[in-house]
């Protein structure tokens, strides 16, 4: 969202975005704005963001572990393995609101 477009920056009857809210986990994210303009074409427009967003997870493709699973052998001997995630993985969305 424009960084001039937050409360802070604004006055008078300047419109903006407020987040109230964000809840998610690592599948989904979402996010709750007040959108506030006194000019009903513009407010429109507020409303009907878009982004884009490209990442990656795991960028430098470590192996770096998930689940660490600690077992005794019969000889008393302790050894440990180690679960990994998925090496780099790219991940497109494409958010549109209205």
């Amino acid at each position: 969202l424009p960084r001039n477009e937050k409360p802070e920056y604004t006055c008078g009857y300047e419109g903006f975005y407020h987040l109230t809210d964000i809840q998610g986990n690592e599948e989904n994210a979402k996010l709750n704005y007040i959108i506030r303009d006194h000019d009903k074409e513009k407010f429109e427009h507020k409303k009907s963001y878009s982004d884009i967003n490209l990442s990656v997870y795991n960028a430098y493709n470590r192996m770096n572990p998930y689940k660490l699973s600690f077992e005794t052998g019969t000889d008393g001997k302790v050894t440990v393995k180690k679960l990994c995630v998925f090496p780099i993985m790219p991940s497109i969305n494409y958010i549109f609101t209205f």
